[in-house]
């Protein structure tokens, strides 16, 4: 019962975070497209999908691996904290140099290569923030995550809105947004140390490189997660989707995005306590987490059902009439939400059971496999054929996923 309360609580918090950051994210979406428009939608999802690919470099897997291993260890953030914060302050750079490095091998103009490196030195600074989400979720103390990243996703946001209803175009909404989330993550780190988390960078390269090997299957898992969820949206101007169109699918997308704060946030209000319980016994961690996938894969399939039904008007009272056309691949995503949630929850416990190398595989393979159907799908069918290459990876990795989970660790 102890385990129990303990994840109701998290989960509480954890939820206004998501909830906070997401609707935040959403409104932010909705006004940019409705300011201005759907090539300008789908030019900020670019940079975003790029961004969001880099910024791995910020953080390869050492956010999880802090939230795994300080809940059986005491003395884990202490030893540990200061020299991550150092290992992530380096690497920023790599995610700035790595978004602009994409857009000059892509061959987009100077200016856009520009937007590219803004679009990355956001991320990294967003990064830094979440890292500071990440040590209180290691204390279990997500009351003071929820409010350190909601301030700073308010402030943001509100920053970005309010930058659009000026009339500022997408150049200057970006530097706003990152300047206001460079500012958000100084407050975030701030707030987690006087916390008592000891937040002062210190270098020490051994201890960060052994902290880099020992994070860096859990990084690959997300890195690939993360590639194959954005990659479509990457590819396609390079396979002839104009901006328009791609406008169109990231509009549906963000209503995805909305639905899969349900897994996002189930499973991390879980994590903590379900690593602690792994570190104890076998027979009570499976029964708790059989019972975690089972929750939600059905969450899943309710919220696919709602999407499927109300997609028509979902897409043009959000977007306006100009974003019809988002509502045929909304129904395909709508499909895919039903399978993202179950995979969510597979790989999640797949990591918590020291099974990350297969995690990763899987992870890595279901890329190739995106990549390949958006090659093969994109050309006839436009977004259309993204929304189901979207699908058809996700049920490949789930079966594979729950083949591994069912079949026990050797």
């Amino acid at each position: 019962m102890a385990a129990l309360r303990r994840i109701g609580r998290n989960a509480v918090f954890k939820t206004l975070t998501e909830l906070v950051g997401r609707a935040l994210s959403f409104i932010f979406y909705v006004a940019l497209a409705r300011w201005l428009g759907e090539e300008a939608l789908g030019a900020f999802s670019l940079l975003y999908s790029v961004g969001a690919v880099a910024v791995f470099l910020v953080d390869p897997g050492l956010n999880l691996l802090l939230i795994r291993e300080a809940p059986r260890d005491e003395g884990y953030l202490a030893r540990t904290a200061g020299v991550a914060l150092a290992a992530k302050l380096a690497l920023c750079a790599a995610c700035v140099a790595a978004a602009a490095g994409h857009g000059l091998a892509a061959g987009y103009p100077p200016a856009m290569v520009a937007l590219f490196a803004l679009m990355g030195a956001q991320m990294a600074a967003f990064a830094l923030a979440e890292y500071a989400g990440a040590l209180f979720q290691a204390r279990q103390s997500m009351e003071h995550e929820t409010l350190a990243l909601g301030a700073g996703k308010i402030a943001v946001t509100g920053a970005a809105v309010l930058t659009l209803m000026l009339g500022g175009g997408l150049a200057a909404t970006l530097l706003v947004m990152t300047a206001a989330q460079i500012l958000a993550a100084a407050g975030a780190l701030w707030w987690a140390a006087r916390r008592g988390v000891p937040l002062l960078p210190r270098w020490n390269g051994a201890q960060a490189a052994r902290l880099l090997r020992a994070a860096a299957p859990l990084g690959v898992v997300t890195f690939f997660t993360i590639a194959f969820y954005r990659l479509d949206v990457i590819v396609a101007p390079l396979l002839g989707v104009g901006f328009g169109p791609l406008g169109h699918y990231s509009a549906g997308v963000k209503i995805l995005d909305v639905a899969l704060a349900a897994p996002t946030l189930m499973m991390a209000a879980a994590f903590p306590t379900l690593s602690a319980m792994a570190g104890a016994g076998r027979g009570a961690f499976r029964a708790a987490a059989n019972r975690a996938v089972a929750g939600v894969a059905a969450a899943g399939v309710a919220a696919g059902a709602v999407i499927w039904a109300l997609s028509d008007p979902l897409v043009t009272l959000l977007y306006g009439p100009a974003f019809a056309p988002a509502a045929e691949s909304l129904r395909w995503l709508a499909a895919a939400a039903a399978v993202m949630f179950a995979r969510h929850a597979l790989i999640s416990v797949l990591l918590l059971d020291g099974r990350q190398g297969s995690a990763a595989l899987f992870t890595g393979l279901a890329g190739a496999l995106n990549l390949a159907l958006n090659t093969a799908l994109i050309p006839p069918m436009g977004v259309t054929g993204m929304a189901q290459a979207k699908l058809y990876t996700d049920v490949a990795l789930s079966l594979a996923a729950l083949a591994m989970w069912v079949r026990g660790r050797p």
